[in-house]
C-alpha cells in the first residue's frame, strides 16, 4: 500500500490515491511511520492528522470520522506460493492484526471443518520467509499486501476501508471528503483502476482454485441468481428470456467458474433480497459498501463487480439546503450522509422500482433521488419520460454481488477468482448491447404516445373541422418540442450551458471515430487554479460568478464548430477540430490565459484568478476507446502544469493514438 511500487516502480496505491485527491484540494503531505496498533491513538494526540487506509472496525470508541466513499475494497484471503492441503493447515497470523480479522479466521477455519495449527509473528518479513521454508502453508492477510509470486488460496470475508480523521478535527475531515466524492463522481472507475494496476490479476487465477472449492464446483453446478426483472438497462424481460448488462456479467462469471445459473425474479430489490435471505435463492446483485449490518448477517459481499455513478435527478433545478421529499426504492443502499449535505429531506416516499420513482418525481415538484447514470440515461434517451433534470452532482459506489451465508465461503472464493477474469471490453460491451430499449407493450405505448393519440385522432379529424385539425398538430408540435427541450437538457451543465462530461465524451468519441487519415483533433483540459481558495474567501455565489465567466470566455475565444464542456466542478474541456498547426494552438492558449487574467482584473475581484492547461492531440480515425486516451494524455499534461507552479500550459502527444 504505501512502498513504490506498480507498473512503472515509483508510485504506491496511497501516493496514487492522495495525489488524485489533491487535485480537488489544497494539501502537502507528509509520511509518519506509526505501529499498527497504535494508529488510533497516533490520530488522537495529533502526532497524525488522518489515516488513509482504515476498516471501520478499528474505530471501537466512535472518536473517528469516516470518508462516505471506500479508498479501498480488499479481500481477507488465505494466500501462499503454493496449494496446500486444506484439511490439514498451519496458518500464519501477525500478532498486531485487528481482533476482528482473527475473529473471522477462526470462524472460518471452524466452519469448513480444517485442522488448524496457528502460529503468530511480530513481522510480516519472518512469516513470508517460513511460507518460502515450509514452516507454515498460508498466511492471513488483505489481497492488497501479497507478494507478487503468491496467490490467493481462500477467500474469507470482502472489507472496505476509509479514509478516517479524528473527530476533533471536522473542518479537515469535510474537505477531503468533499474532495473524495468529486473524484469519485468524475472518474467512477478510479478504485478499479487501482486494484488492476497494484493486485496482478494473476493473484486470483481461475485455474488455481483450492481442492475445497474444485469439490464445490463439482457438487454443486448452479446457482440461483434473485433478478428484478423490469430495472433497465441492467435487468429485464425480452421474449422471455432475462436479458441486461447484470444478466451479460454474471452469464460471462458462471462461464468462467464453469458453472450454470437459474434466476429467480423478483419485482423488487427488496423482494430479491428477501429471496436470498429466505433461502430461495443463492445470490443477489447490486450490493454495495452501504449495505446495512443487519442484512450483512445473511449476505455476503464479493469483490466489487463494477464501479456505479448516482446522479441526483429532479424535474426542476433545485438550489443547495432547499427542502424537498426524497423518493428511495426498497432495497438500495444510499449515502444518507451524501443527501444530508445537498438538501433538506422533509420525508421520504418509497417505491420499488426504477420506474414508479421515476413517475413520481416527473409529476411532483421537490421530489428527488438519486439514480445510477446508466439508468437514467436509458430512460432519457428512450423517451421513457421527459420530464426529468440531471443535477450535477453524485458519487460513485462499487457494485458487489451478494451471498447466501447459508452458502459455502468456497463460493465467495470462486466468484472472486472468476470476477477477475473480467475484462474492461467486457464490461463496455455488455453496456452498449442494453442500452437500447427493448420495451414491454406498456413501455412501448408510453414512448409513442403522441403517434400513437395522432393515428387515433386522424380517424375522428375525418369529421372535424379545420380548427379542431390544427389544435392537433400543435398539440403535437409541443410536445415533440418538450421532449428535444429535456434531452437537450441532459446533455447541457445547467449553471454554463456547456455540454455536460457525459454528453462531451458522447460527442468527442464520435468524431474521433470518423476523423480523416491526415485530419487532426486537439483535446485541451482547463483548470481554475485555486478555485477553492476562491470559494472560502469570497462565497459560493463568486465562485459560481467565476465559473460562469470562464465558459463565456471559452466560448468567445474558441471556434463555433469546436466543442465546449465542462468536466465537473472548476475543470472544462475544449475539443478543436481540424487543427492544421499545433503553434496555432499555442497562440490561442496564450490568448485565453491573458484573457482570463485581464477579464478578472478589469472586473476588479480581490483574489487573482488564471488557468492550468494540458493539452494532447491525435490524428486520423480513432476507435471507440480513443476519449478515454486523449483524455488521460491531456489529465497527465495539466497534473505536470499543477505540479510545476500552475497558470501555464503543456502539449502532450498522445502518442499510442497515432495513425
Amino acid at each position: 500500500m504505501y512502498d513504490k511500487h506498480g507498473n512503472d516502480n515509483n508510485s504506491s496505491y496511497i501516493s496514487e490515491f492522495l495525489e488524485n485527491i489533491n487535485r480537488y484540494s489544497d494539501f502537502t503531505f507528509e509520511y509518519v511511520k506509526v505501529d499498527r496498533s497504535q494508529l488510533t491513538k497516533a490520530l488522537k494526540s495529533g502526532l497524525i492528522d488522518m489515516i488513509p487506509f482504515c476498516g471501520r472496525d478499528a474505530d471501537s470508541s466512535g472518536s473517528l470520522l469516516f470518508s462516505d466513499i471506500p479508498c479501498a475494497i480488499g479481500s481477507t484471503v488465505f494466500a501462499s506460493n503454493r496449494m496446500p492441503d486444506m484439511e490439514n493447515l498451519k496458518i500464519g497470523l501477525l500478532n498486531h492484526a485487528p481482533e476482528s480479522l482473527r475473529e473471522k479466521v477462526f470462524f472460518y477455519v471452524k466452519n469448513q471443518g480444517i485442522n488448524a495449527t496457528y502460529f503468530y509473528y511480530d513481522s510480516s518479513e519472518q512469516l513470508i520467509s517460513d511460507i518460502y521454508n515450509g514452516k507454515i502453508d498460508v498466511f492471513t492477510t488483505i489481497d492488497f499486501t501479497i507478494p507478487s509470486d503468491f496467490f490467493v488460496i481462500a477467500t474469507i470475508e470482502t472489507t472496505f476501508f476509509y479514509l478516517a480523521v479524528s473527530n476533533s478535527n471536522p473542518e479537515l475531515f469535510y474537505e477531503f471528503n468533499s474532495a473524495l466524492s468529486t473524484l469519485f463522481l468524475l472518474n467512477p472507475s478510479f478504485l478499479s483502476t487501482l486494484r488492476a494496476r497494484y493486485i496482478p490479476s494473476a493473484r486470483y487465477s481461475i485455474n488455481k482454485l483450492s481442492p475445497r472449492e474444485q469439490t464445490y464446483v463439482r457438487n454443486n453446478k448452479n446457482m440461483k441468481v434473485a433478478v428484478v426483472m423490469n430495472e433497465p438497462p441492467y435487468c429485464f424481460l425480452s421474449n422471455g428470456e432475462f436479458r441486461g448488462i447484470i444478466i451479460d456479467l454474471i452469464d460471462a462469471l458462471a462461464k468462467s467458474a464453469g458453472i450454470t445459473v437459474t434466476y429467480v425474479p423478483a419485482y423488487s430489490y427488496l423482494e430479491a433480497m428477501n429471496l436470498v435471505k429466505w433461502g430461495e435463492a443463492d445470490i443477489i446483485y447490486n450490493i454495495n459498501e452501504l449495505i446495512l449490518k443487519s442484512d450483512l448477517a445473511s449476505i455476503k459481499p464479493t469483490s466489487p463487480l463494477l464501479s456505479q455513478k448516482f446522479i441526483f435527478v429532479s424535474n426542476s433545478s433545485l438550489k443547495k439546503d432547499e427542502s424537498v421529499y426524497f423518493v428511495e426504492i426498497r432495497g438500495i443502499q444510499y449515502s444518507k450522509e451524501f443527501i444530508d449535505s445537498h438538501f433538506k429531506v422533509t420525508d421520504k416516499i418509497s417505491v420499488d422500482t426504477a420506474e414508479e420513482c421515476f413517475a413520481k418525481i416527473e409529476k411532483n415538484d421537490n421530489y428527488i433521488s438519486l439514480i445510477p447514470l446508466p439508468q437514467l440515461e436509458y430512460y432519457l434517451q428512450n423517451h421513457l419520460f421527459t420530464n426529468l433534470k440531471m443535477i450535477n452532482e453524485g458519487y460513485s459506489a462499487s457494485v458487489s454481488l451478494g451471498i447466501s451465508r447459508r452458502l459455502g465461503s468456497e463460493m465467495a472464493g470462486v466468484l472472486d477468482k472468476a470476477i477477475y477474469t473480467l475484462t474492461t471490453s467486457m464490461f463496455e460491451s455488455f453496456m452498449e448491447r442494453n442500452m437500447d430499449s427493448n420495451m414491454t407493450v406498456g413501455a412501448f405505448i408510453k414512448k409513442h404516445l403522441v403517434s400513437f393519440c395522432i393515428i387515433c385522432a386522424a380517424f375522428i379529424l375525418v369529421l372535424a373541422s379545420a380548427v379542431f385539425l390544427f389544435v392537433i398538430f400543435e398539440t403535437r408540435r409541443r410536445k415533440d418540442n418538450q421532449i428535444k427541450q429535456a434531452m437537450n437538457l441532459a446533455n447541457r451543465d445547467s449553471m454554463t450551458g456547456l455540454f455536460n462530461h457525459i454528453a462531451f465524451e458522447k460527442k468527442v468519441t464520435g468524431i474521433l471515430m470518423h476523423q480523416e487519415e491526415n485530419e487532426t483533433g486537439v483535446f485541451v483540459m482547463i483548470d481554475i487554479d485555486d478555485f477553492k481558495k476562491v470559494n472560502d474567501t469570497l462565497g459560493h455565489a463568486k465562485g459560481d460568478y467565476v465559473i460562469v465567466s470562464v465558459a463565456n470566455l471559452l466560448l468567445s475565444t474558441f471556434r463555433g464548430g469546436d466543442l465546449k464542456g465542462r468536466m465537473g466542478g472548476d475543470e472544462f474541456a475544449v475539443f478543436m477540430r481540424n487543427v492544421s498547426d499545433l503553434s496555432a494552438v499555442e497562440r490561442k492558449m496564450k490568448f485565453l490565459q491573458d484573457s482570463i487574467k485581464t477579464y478578472f482584473e478589469e472586473s476588479e475581484l480581490p483574489v487573482k484568478v488564471t488557468c492550468s492547461i494540458g493539452i494532447s492531440w491525435c490524428k486520423g480515425k480513432q476507435n471507440e476507446n480513443a476519449f478515454k486516451e486523449i483524455y488521460n494524455a491531456a489529465d497527465q499534461g495539466l497534473y505536470q502544469v499543477k505540479k510545476n507552479g500552475k497558470n501555464a500550459f503543456v502539449i502532450v502527444e498522445a502518442s499510442s493514438l497515432q495513425s
